[in-house]
């Protein structure tokens, strides 16, 4: 059927609505059968487009093509890739039908469930509406909200996962021997669709009569030479069982989140805990939000301010408007804490969320001063008034982290009255008389100068703030909600605690500290006494990524810890069961899922290599959209130098930290380094860490402490799939000990 183009929408729109209702009524029914039946699907679909490729000599990928081709011009320009990764990612998966066909193969639910995603992707990008695959969405969203592991619907999974650790080998290695099966696999159906051609031209043949002899011996020799090739092609793909096993498995648990639409619907539902917690924070005190990473507080956060701002337009007379306020620690959180907004349904304006940083700026402008982050201006400052017992970065630290860092006066710190972790030794009243008439003359000179550091900054406007009236009511809102506040030091959490009038909402894990060794909640005065909601269910990790994640913060017994926020006793002790010791990341992991896997490379020319197959493989083989995969690099030269590669691989890239990055519009892989992916997720990481930068100006101990909770920290933002790639023999000991956790963690 050669159809005009003007007709090709309308080949399958009818063609689907002859036969998605049969689809429909294999719902329910053998996971195999309904796997087969999807395939055949296409299979049909094809031969409506061209009735001659039913006849059984057209192989599956040339029916794709042709299906590709004829829909590509209906499809907007802007998708062609999209339908380019949906046709590969059923051309992949077609092993699946084939194992039923051939071997009864048995399979699970979220056997079917990836395939109906497969299935609807491709009618996502032709946008063709029919009732069917509006009831096929809602059967994956209805399996997806009842929130249970593979592994509570089916034991198999795990087994899988066993299994298959039998065959699993040096990651590199095995990622060689998929990269040959995958070229076995082309081999093999061209050979096929070659003996096919034999066959005919043999039957063809046999019914003439002129030169039939010659001609049936030639054929006989090419179709027997075809199927030793053949032969030869299966034998080398049978010893590359492991390549196989390990793609499937792969694949089977990658059913969610593929595309960016798929990502959107698996954060956006709360689930009976979350919503717990969110009806909670109704209460007008401060609350708090805890939790290891991957339990939801962000979202849990973010749907607390969505109920605040409708309780708000409820509660004000028409035309009033007080304002609810959210910040976060970086550039990046806030970006996607807006992006969550939208997902969620929130209209609250973009202005709502803001960085900390801005807003430490526009106000400290207002008394005409600005905050200096220039490394060597600080050190110059604060060097040049250093005591003799201190080094000037312990100077620096004792100074800007603990004095100004907890707005101290000058009594509580010679009565040393407020707790010091991680600064070390301890001063003597007369050491601490001197540091303190030197923190004065830093002051000085950093006011003289027109530019002073950020907790000075905080320490002024929250001066001004209970000074002046009329500015505090200038900045007064409803309430305030702060995000990743274990690294927001006492002096800002009790800024904010002042311009909020019905008290603070904060959401953070002391665990996931990558800049501060600790601050108290009291200190700031936020009483939270009573007002704590743990958070204890990992939603956003697999088991096995928190397996890994555990092994390593279990490698130094917890040492890059045990500088604890004061909060988390505060909690503790107030709180009756919500005050139980911290489980095992991967015992509140709700959800099983591919292992965690390590790439050892000789140099960082090996590495990016390595690194571009596997992310072609995740895009073309698994058919994941680039916007779901994340490279994060321990420096923004890495991340450059990856740009580059990836660029010549015609790989589009997107920085999270730029101005114009939007993770709903963005497209592109997603590039970030460690500490601007804090708060993050992703259903793909790659953690490019060649080399780990370690600070050289604090204390030894708490510089290795700061550099695994960074790490640990990156390992946990990946949702499904972590692919991890170090050098073989690292030089820092936050990287040795990562290469031992994934020995632990296997084993």
């Amino acid at each position: 059927m050669n159809d005009p183009a003007g007709d090709r929408p309308a080949v399958v729109s009818r063609y689907s609505l002859r036969n998605l209702p049969r689809v429909e009524s294999l719902l329910g029914t053998d996971e195999g059968v309904y796997i087969v039946a999807l395939d055949a699907f296409f299979e049909g679909l094809a031969a409506d487009y061209e009735p001659e490729t039913a006849n059984g000599d057209t192989n599956f990928p040339s029916r794709l093509s042709l299906i590709e081709s004829r829909v590509r011009p209906i499809v907007a320009a802007g998708n062609h890739r999209k339908l380019e990764r949906a046709l590969s990612a059923i051309r992949h998966s077609r092993h699946l039908s084939n194992k039923v066909r051939h071997e009864f193969r048995v399979y699970a639910l979220e056997d079917a469930v990836a395939a109906t995603q497969r299935f609807l992707a491709f009618f996502e990008v032709v946008a063709v509406a029919h009732p069917v695959l509006q009831r096929l969405r809602e059967e994956i969203d209805r399996h997806w909200m009842q929130k249970k592991s593979p592994a509570e619907y089916h034991r198999e999974l795990r087994e899988q996962r066993l299994s298959l650790n039998r065959f699993r080998k040096e990651a590199t290695e095995l990622a060689e021997q998929v990269r040959h099966l995958q070229a076995l696999e082309e081999d093999l159906e061209a050979v096929r669709t070659e003996a096919k051609q034999y066959r005919l031209e043999l039957e063809k043949t046999r019914a003439a009569s002129e030169k039939r002899d010659v001609r049936l011996d030639d054929l006989r020799r090419r179709l027997n030479e075809a199927r030793l090739r053949e032969e030869e092609l299966i034998r080398r793909q049978h010893d590359l069982a492991a390549a196989r096993e390990y793609i499937d498995y792969i694949s089977r648990f990658t059913a969610y989140t593929r595309s960016r639409a798929d990502y959107e619907r698996s954060v956006m539902l709360l689930s009976d805990e979350q919503h717990a917690t969110v009806e909670a924070i109704r209460d007008s005190a401060d609350f708090a939000i805890k939790g290891p990473a991957g339990t939801g507080k962000t979202l849990v956060l973010m749907h607390a301010v969505h109920q605040e701002m409708r309780e708000r337009a409820e509660e004000l007379p028409f035309g009033e408007v007080e304002e609810v306020a959210v910040f976060t620690f970086n550039k990046s959180l806030t970006r996607f804490n807006r992006y969550l907004a939208r997902i969620i349904g929130s209209d609250m304006p973009d202005a709502v969320i803001r960085h900390v940083d801005a807003f430490y700026q526009d106000q400290i402008v207002l008394q005409n001063l600005r905050i200096s982050y220039e490394e060597q201006y600080l050190k110059e400052v604060f060097g040049q008034q250093a005591v003799p017992f201190l080094t000037p970065e312990e100077f620096h630290r004792e100074v800007e982290e603990f004095i100004f860092g907890n707005d101290l006066e000058r009594e509580e710190y010679l009565e040393q009255t407020t707790r010091r972790p991680g600064r070390g030794q301890a001063l003597t009243r007369t050491q601490r008389e001197e540091v303190w008439r030197g923190s004065r003359r830093v002051i000085e000179e950093m006011v003289r100068r027109g530019e002073v550091s950020r907790q000075y900054a905080v320490c002024l406007i929250t001066q001004r703030l209970r000074d002046d009236p009329d500015y505090r009511k200038s900045l007064l809102v409803r309430r305030v909600f702060l995000d990743e506040t274990q690294d927001l030091s006492a002096a800002e959490i009790a800024l904010f605690k002042v311009i909020s009038r019905k008290g603070i909402v904060l959401a953070g894990d002391e665990q996931q500290m990558i800049y501060r060794m600790g601050s108290s909640y009291l200190r700031a005065g936020v009483d939270i006494r009573g007002r704590t909601r743990i958070l204890r269910t990992n939603y956003r990790n697999t088991r096995e990524i928190c397996a890994l994640a555990e092994a390593y913060r279990s490698i130094r017994g917890e040492a890059h810890v045990e500088a604890h926020d004061e909060a988390h006793d505060e909690a503790r002790a107030h709180d009756g069961d919500q005050a139980q010791p911290r489980a095992r990341l991967q015992d509140s992991a709700f959800r099983v899922g591919p292992g965690p896997e390590h790439f050892r490379c000789g140099s960082e020319e090996e590495m990016h290599r390595i690194l571009a197959e596997r992310i072609h493989f995740f895009l073309e083989t698994l058919g994941y959209e680039a916007e779901n995969l994340a490279v994060l690099a321990s420096r923004s030269a890495i991340l450059t130098e990856v740009a580059r590669m990836l660029e010549k691989e015609e790989i589009g890239t997107v920085d999270v930290r730029t101005d114009e990055f939007d993770f709903e519009t963005s497209p592109g892989i997603r590039l970030s380094t460690l500490h601007s992916a804090k708060g993050l997720e992703f259903p793909v990481v790659f953690l490019v860490l060649p080399r780990l930068r370690v600070n050289r100006d604090i204390d030894p101990l708490e510089a290795i402490a700061q550099s695994r909770n960074l790490v640990h920290v990156s390992l946990t933002r990946a949702m499904d799939n972590l692919q991890v790639f170090t050098l073989r023999q690292p030089k820092e000991e936050a990287l040795k000990d990562l290469a031992s956790a994934f020995e632990r963690a296997q084993a």
